[in-house]
């Protein structure tokens, strides 16, 4: 089992600025503070850095993988370090109680909600609860109710103006994206997830990007929350980071279906900025060892 321990004389949750001096393995996982603000950056390079943070600090997971050992057997743990660094990529800054909480085996160490959090925390993203230890079950609905209140919450079906032409709008690189089933008080079947971009293959079989005929909404995606795989079965259900490839059937203009999941709303990365960031410098992931 990982040991997770706080420095002593720490205060939670550490200002981002501190993080470049509190990476707990910097053989995995470093940070480095930004020479500027994220509202510094133009709507393109803030989209692409975004979207390399999300890359730095995934394929991270609560499992070791577990190698054969020598003469004797005896099995050992390969990449230690893997949970520490997985800790620091969806709750740095948070006490070590905290962080050892997301080491768990039920759907309430998922981390992707956390995933999204520790990301728009590097950029200075004000969600009131951020200055506060974080709470559980709460990151989701604090995230969207300010997303709400700078204008960054959009929903299915709302429209945009492309060459003078209403089109439907979705989501774009570096968005968050929340679906759900649907079901009143069922936290159990939901998930939220960074676009990396659009899967062009399938959406060049299934629709127009270019007319924004949607029949299908394919996304390259980024995410905390994901499940283990053959190499790390240690992760468990929820508890790794990785990409994937998110598929929505486009039902309706405003009803976007993935299994069981309907897309109820994303967060604009443009919008957030703007209008939700304190513009004080960025704190940047760096990434030393994958695995």
């Amino acid at each position: 089992m990982t040991t997770l321990k706080d420095d002593p004389g720490d205060t939670f949750p550490i200002p981002r600025d501190k993080w470049p001096t509190k990476a707990h393995a910097p053989d995995v996982l470093t940070f480095e503070l930004g020479d500027r603000s994220f509202k510094d950056l133009d709507p393109v390079a803030r989209r692409r850095m975004f979207v390399n943070f999300a890359h730095d600090t995934i394929d991270l997971g609560k499992g070791s993988r577990v190698v054969p050992g020598g003469k004797k057997g005896t099995p050992t743990e390969d990449h230690p370090l893997r949970p520490v660094a997985y800790c620091d990529a969806v709750a740095m800054g948070e006490s070590a109680k905290i962080r050892t909480a997301f080491l768990g085996d039920t759907g309430r160490a998922s981390s992707c909600g956390m995933f999204v959090r520790n990301l728009y925390k590097m950029i200075g993203v004000m969600v009131p609860e951020y200055a506060a230890p974080y709470k559980p079950e709460q990151v989701i609905a604090k995230e969207e109710a300010f997303a709400k209140t700078i204008g960054a919450r959009i929903v299915p079906g709302t429209k945009e103006i492309v060459d003078g032409v209403s089109k439907l709008r979705v989501p774009q690189k570096g968005d968050a994206v929340y679906m759900h089933n649907g079901k009143k008080g069922d936290e159990s079947h939901q998930h939220m997830f960074v676009v990396e971009g659009w899967d062009d293959e399938t959406m060049k079989r299934n629709g127009d990007l270019t007319q924004h005929n949607y029949t299908v909404l394919a996304y390259h995606s980024l995410q905390g929350g994901a499940g283990s795989n053959a190499e790390f079965p240690a992760d468990g259900g929820c508890m790794a980071t990785r990409s994937g490839t998110t598929v929505f059937s486009v039902e309706s203009p405003s009803v976007w279906k993935h299994n069981d999941l309907k897309v109820q709303w994303w967060i604009d990365l443009d919008t957030l900025v703007e209008k939700g960031t304190d513009g004080q410098p960025y704190v940047a992931p760096l990434r030393h060892a994958r695995y």
